[in-house]
């Protein structure tokens, strides 16, 4: 696990989900889903999920 990147992770996802009109608290979930994805790999930008792998996340934890 590497940590790096994992806050601006977070931010873009939060950005990106606040801009496509999202409910707060799920824009949030979205971010949150981002950045822990993102901690699973090593550096920062490689290891930032694609949308798909958010919502698969999302899904798999049945917070979606």
């Amino acid at each position: 696990m590497d940590k790096t990147g994992a806050g601006d992770c977070f931010a873009g996802a939060l950005g990106v989900a606040v801009l496509e009109g999202r409910h707060p608290v799920e824009a949030a979930r979205f971010a949150t889903a981002a950045a822990a994805f993102a901690v699973t790999g090593y550096g920062s930008q490689p290891s930032y999920p694609a949308r798909a792998d958010v919502e698969r996340l999302l899904a798999e934890t049945g917070v979606a």
